[in-house]
């Protein structure tokens, strides 16, 4: 819970201060470029709390099928944004990158903390 709201918190300050301060003229492609992959990122974090806290040995068919889903939804979100929605492709591409990448980083860690977690859980019993 605590690292949804730092992921939230980290990911909407540092938006907000490149549509107002920094590149105000690219505010809606900065925007839906963090918006895609947080929505994700949060998603994937709750599905590991939830995959370690009720059956641990679920999270790889978890994680697999929130692989798949990304697989369809980013292409499908990156299409709507640029083409329906008609936002500054690079803008929105140097947005999307820095929010993506940074919050599977985020995501990676987290996971190797929870399964280290769930590992010495089950050594100590």
């Amino acid at each position: 819970m605590k690292l949804l709201l730092l992921v939230a918190f980290v990911s909407v300050s540092s938006c907000s201060l490149l549509m107002t301060v920094i590149a105000p003229t690219y505010a809606k492609a900065i925007l839906l470029g963090m918006l895609g992959p947080l929505a994700t990122g949060l998603g994937t974090i709750i599905t590991m709390e939830q995959a370690l806290g009720k059956d641990p040995t679920s999270m790889t068919g978890r994680m697999i099928r929130g692989f798949s889903l990304k697989m369809l939804f980013y292409p499908i979100y990156v299409w709507i944004a640029i083409i329906g929605l008609e936002v500054n492709p690079v803008a929105f591409a140097l947005s999307f990158t820095g929010y993506f990448v940074s919050l599977q980083i985020s995501e990676a860690f987290y996971l190797k903390t929870l399964t280290t977690q769930a590992i010495t859980r089950s050594v100590n019993h």
